[in-house]
């Protein structure tokens, strides 16, 4: 595992072990310089969040950001997201659950007003319930004694 001095390659090394869908691979994040550009601007943007284990290894990401709907609904371009109408939750990937409801509280912090929230889920935008698929992730959490 890469280490929290490069969060670009460390991201990138995440998804290489933990995204498994071809249509992903197939696309142009195939290239590991298309991906670490793609990475990157959204750190700029202020749009990719991640989570670390206590070596600072990084265990989870997310890239997520509000736009307009026919915003998400396009092909990724290289300018940043317009309008704040619906929140396009770009890409979850985790190594663990610890991980992964970080990032829940995450998305939770960053988006805590409600409104339509759409993802590409196996290649094909879909409507998604982010702050009820967080809230509850939370809560399992919680309930089960895990902090």
């Amino acid at each position: 595992m890469i280490s929290l001095d490069n969060p670009v390659d460390g991201i990138v090394d995440l998804v290489k072990r933990r995204v498994k869908d071809p249509e992903f691979w197939d696309s142009s994040f195939s290239s590991d310089n298309y991906l670490k550009q793609y990475i990157a601007f959204h750190m700029l943007s202020g749009n990719a969040g991640w989570v670390t284990n206590d070596e600072g290894q990084i265990t989870g990401a997310m890239i997520a950001y509000e736009c307009e709907e026919e915003y998400a609904r396009n092909v990724f371009i290289w300018k940043p997201p317009v309008g704040k109408t619906c929140i396009f939750v770009a890409q979850v990937v985790a190594d663990d659950d610890e991980s992964r409801d970080k990032l829940a509280h995450l998305f939770l912090q960053w988006f805590p007003n409600r409104k339509p929230c759409y993802g590409l889920r196996k290649g094909a935008f879909t409507a998604m319930n982010g702050h009820d698929i967080a809230t509850k992730l939370i809560g399992r959490r919680t309930s089960n004694g895990r902090r």
